[in-house]
């Protein structure tokens, strides 16, 4: 076989096994049972700790991302209750007309993808298109589980 074939062999057979362990993973519905902490472990694992830490209350605190066009910050208010999220109110900081635009759509989606969530467990990536302003958020978030914290 030339080398030339050889290489595209290999690498059509590298595609096949990728795609077979892709379509075996979306078939597989949760965590497999060795991935599933005995009721001892998960009491004693932190995020179980986490989770019991924080204090009841409204937190707020300024996120802060660097977006194209510069530095931008969010303004986030959450409240806290038995450590899920009851409530949030995100306010968009951005002058920069593209940075608003995604700000806007942020500040409209996040609310139903934060309320009801554990507050040790809430992380966003991407939410109405904006990418950059769930950091600012994350920035946020990660103060006020420190200012929630028992």
């Amino acid at each position: 076989m030339p080398k030339a074939a050889g290489v595209a062999f290999i690498l059509i057979v590298g595609v096949i096994v990728a795609m077979a362990r892709a379509e075996k993973t979306e078939d597989t519905e949760g965590p497999v049972a060795s991935d599933v902490p005995s009721q001892a472990e998960a009491k004693d694992s932190p995020v179980a700790v986490a989770a019991a830490s924080y204090k009841d209350g409204v937190y707020s605190t300024t996120g802060n991302y660097a977006a194209p066009s510069g530095q931008e910050s969010i303004d986030v208010t959450l409240t806290v209750k038995d450590g899920a999220i009851t409530a949030a109110a995100v306010k968009a900081n951005a002058e920069n007309p593209v940075s608003k635009k995604f700000q806007d759509g942020f500040v409209t989606g996040c609310q139903m993808m934060v309320v009801g969530q554990k507050l040790s467990d809430l992380s966003l990536s991407n939410v109405s298109g904006s990418s950059l302003t769930p950091k600012g958020f994350n920035d946020a978030l990660a103060e006020i589980r420190t200012q929630a914290s028992v």
